[in-house]
C-alpha cells in the first residue's frame, strides 16, 4: 500500500485501491425468500469490507476516501485486480508478494496478475534501498523495461546495472532425439565476446553498467540482484498472451518468483 501511494504521489497519478471479495450469492429455488436474506447479508458484508479497507488506506497512507478511489470487486483476486486495472486504464498495478513462491495462494495470485494484467506490474518485497537491475535480451520488447529502469534509478538516486544472461543450452536437450554436435569452446568464447560487446553498447546507450551472466535469464537476473543488494529488478514482458509471449513472459514470471527484492514487470506493446 505504501509503495503504491508513493508511486502515485511521485507521478501525480490517482490512487485506486482494489479489494476482491469472494462470490457469495447463492440461489435458493425452493426457498426464494432466502435469496433476499443472502442479498442483505452480503450488502452488510460489503459495507464492513469498505469501512475496513478505508481505515487500512488511511492508516497506511494518510489518504481519506476523498483522496483515493476504493473498488470492491468480486471473484478471484487475480481476475478482479486485472479487470479493475483495465477498466480505469491503470499505468501500474502494485501488489505485495507473499514470499512463499507459487505454492502459496498469494504467490499464485501474483503470478497470474503478472501474466494477465494489461499494464505494468510492481511486485513489492521489502526493499533494501540498493540499486536497480534491468534485464535485456536485445529485443525491442526489452527496451521499454530498460528505459523504465533508467527512470527508476534516477528517481531513487542509485546506479543501474544492465544484465544479459547467456544461456548455453546443449542441443541434445533443446532438440530431443536430434544428434547435433556441441559448439567448440572457441566458438562459445566467440559468442561470449560478441554478447559482451552488444551488452556494453546497450549499457552505454542507457548509462548503465553491463553485467554478463551465464545460465537461464531469470536465474541470472535474480542472482545479479542478490549479489549487488539491489532494491528493484526491472524486466520486460510481451503485451500479449498465448504461445507468442511464452518465452519472455515466462522469464518475467520466474523472476518474480526467484527475486530477492521488488520486481517491476514492464508490459511492452503487442506487435501490430
Amino acid at each position: 500500500m505504501q509503495a503504491a501511494d508513493a508511486l502515485a504521489r511521485e507521478t501525480n497519478a490517482p490512487l485506486y485501491v482494489v479489494h476482491v471479495m469472494p462470490e457469495m450469492y447463492s440461489v435458493h429455488a425452493l426457498f426464494p425468500q432466502l435469496n433476499l436474506d443472502t442479498a442483505f447479508s452480503f450488502t452488510a458484508l460489503e459495507q464492513q469490507a469498505s469501512e475496513a479497507v478505508s481505515k487500512h488506506v488511511l492508516d497506511q497512507t494518510g489518504r481519506t476516501a476523498d483522496d483515493c478511489t476504493i473498488f470492491l470487486a468480486k471473484g478471484t483476486p487475480d481476475t478482479g485486480i486485472s479487470e479493475q486495472a483495465a477498466q480505469v486504464n491503470a499505468a501500474t498495478v502494485v501488489i505485495g508478494s507473499s514470499g512463499g513462491g507459487v505454492a502459496a495462494f498469494l504467490g499464485r495470485t501474483v503470478r497470474r496478475v503478472v501474466r494477465h494484467a494489461t499494464c505494468d506490474v510492481l511486485v513489492v518485497r521489502q526493499e533494501s534501498g540498493g540499486g536497480v537491475v534491468a534485464g535485456t535480451d536485445f529485443s525491442e520488447a526489452s527496451e521499454p523495461a530498460i528505459a523504465r529502469g533508467v527512470t527508476e534509478a534516477k528517481r531513487r538516486n542509485v546506479k543501474l546495472d544492465l544484465v544479459y544472461s547467456l544461456d548455453f543450452i546443449p542441443p541434445g536437450i533443446a532438440l530431443p532425439g536430434v544428434d547435433v554436435a556441441m559448439p567448440s569452446l572457441s566458438a562459445l568464447d566467440q559468442v561470449r565476446a560478441q554478447m559482451q560487446q552488444l551488452l556494453e553498447e546497450q549499457a552505454t546507450k542507457f548509462g548503465a553498467t553491463p553485467v554478463l551472466r551465464e545460465g537461464p535469464a531469470a536465474h541470472g537476473l535474480a542472482e545479479a540482484a542478490r549479489e549487488r543488494g539491489a532494491g528493484l529488478i526491472v524486466v520486460g514482458t510481451h503485451g500479449r498472451t498465448g504461445f507468442g509471449r511464452f518465452a519472455l513472459g515466462s522469464v518475467a514470471e520466474n523472476v518474480v518468483e526467484a527475486a530477492p527484492c521488488s520486481v517491476l514487470v514492464v508490459r511492452a506493446a503487442p506487435p501490430s
